[in-house]
C-alpha cells in the first residue's frame, strides 16, 4: 500500500512539468498490457509512442510500476484499459482518481463480456474467492479473435478522439490491421477443424476463444489457488473421460504441478505466453497446438 501512495504523489508531482516534456518527444499513451500495445502501435503508427505498464514476462497479478513508467503516466495524453483486469483496478482506478484530467479510454466498450457467474462449473471453477478477484466478467477479450476486431476499432476511435487531425491515417492503419487479424482468423479456423474437444489451462484465459470454437476449457486453478489433490484427481477423471491431451502452462505460472501431470499422466505441457506482445503468434500457437500440427512458416 505505501507503494500505491508514493506513487501517486509521484504522479502528482511530474504532471506539473509533463507539458514541456511532450513538446519535445512524441506524445505518450499508455496501455495496460503488451498485447493492447501491439494493436495501439499498428493503428498509431508515427504519430504516439506507445507504453504498456505491465511488461513482458512479467505477472499483472504482482507487477508495480516502475518509476520510469510513473513519469510516462503524468506526461501522457490518454490510457487504454482492457476493461476489467485486476491490475488495472488496482493501479488504473487509482489513476483516474489522482489525475481526473487523464483520458480513459475501455476498450471492452461494445463487447458482450462472459459473465464468470455464468459460465459451467467445468469451465471456470470459479467460487466467491476467485469472483472477488478476478470481476465480475472475464476480462481476457484480446484473446478472442472476433473481439479482438472490436478492440481494434475502439482504439482507432480513441485515437481519432485525441487527434482528430490524422483521423485519416488512423482509419487506414485501422483498415490494415483488421485485414492482419482476419487473416490470422482464416488460418486459426483451419487448425481449429481439426483440434482437440478440450484443453486444460492452469488459469482459465481462453475462455472468448474457447467459446468461439465450441471446444472446453478445464483450469487447474480452484478460486485462485493451486489445484488441492482431491482436484487434481477429478480433473484427471473428467480428462481421461473426455479424451483431454494437452495442458497450457502460462509462462508467469508456478509449473510444478503441471509437470507432475505431464510425467505421470502423460498430458502434453505446452508452455505459452497468453500476454504476449506477438498476438497473431500467440493465437495460432494455441489453435496448432489443440489440432497437433507442427510449426511451420505461416
Amino acid at each position: 500500500m505505501k507503494q500505491i501512495y508514493m506513487f501517486l504523489l509521484l504522479l502528482c508531482g511530474l504532471s506539473a512539468c509533463s507539458t514541456a516534456s511532450r513538446k519535445a518527444e512524441k506524445e505518450i499513451i499508455m496501455v495496460s498490457i503488451e498485447p493492447l500495445r501491439y494493436f495501439a502501435e499498428q493503428i498509431a503508427g508515427k504519430h504516439f509512442s506507445i507504453v504498456s505498464m505491465v511488461p513482458k514476462g512479467v505477472s499483472p497479478e504482482t507487477y508495480d510500476p516502475t518509476p520510469q513508467q510513473m513519469v510516462q503516466t503524468a506526461q501522457a495524453v490518454a490510457f487504454l484499459r482492457i476493461g476489467d483486469t485486476p491490475f488495472e483496478r488496482m493501479w488504473a482506478d487509482k489513476i483516474k482518481r489522482n489525475m481526473p484530467d487523464l483520458p480513459f479510454f475501455n476498450l471492452s466498450d461494445g463487447i458482450e463480456l462472459i459473465k464468470n457467474a455464468d459460465l459451467p462449473q467445468h469451465h471456470h471453477h470459479h467460487g466467491k474467492e476467485e469472483a472477488c478477484q478476478h470481476g465480475e466478467v472475464d476480462p481476457h477479450i484480446w484473446l478472442s479473435i472476433h473481439q479482438a476486431e472490436k478492440i481494434a476499432q475502439n482504439i482507432a476511435t480513441a485515437l481519432i478522439a485525441i487527434d482528430g487531425k490524422n483521423e485519416a491515417d488512423y482509419r487506414a492503419n485501422l483498415q490494415t490491421l483488421l485485414d492482419s487479424i482476419r487473416q490470422t482468423k482464416t488460418q486459426v479456423d483451419a487448425y481449429m477443424q481439426k483440434a482437440d474437444n478440450s484443453f486444460l489451462i492452469y488459469h482459465p484465459a481462453l475462455t472468448y476463444f474457447a467459446q468461439e470454437y465450441g471446444v472446453e476449457q478445464l483450469s487447474l486453478e480452484e478460486d485462485g489457488k493451486q489445484p488441492s489433490p482431491d482436484r487434481l484427481r477429478n480433473l484427471v477423471e473428467i480428462c481421461g473421460h473426455m479424451g483431454t491431451r494437452i495442458l497450457f502452462l502460462q509462462t508467469e505460472i508456478d509449473e510444478r504441478n503441471a509437470r507432475v501431470l505431464e510425467q505421470e499422466l502423460g498430458f502434453q505441457v505446452v508452455p505459452i505466453d497468453l500476454l504476449s506482445y506477438q498476438w497473431h503468434e500467440t493465437m495460432l500457437k494455441v489453435a496448432r497446438t489443440l489440432s497437433h500440427t507442427k510449426q511451420t512458416a505461416e
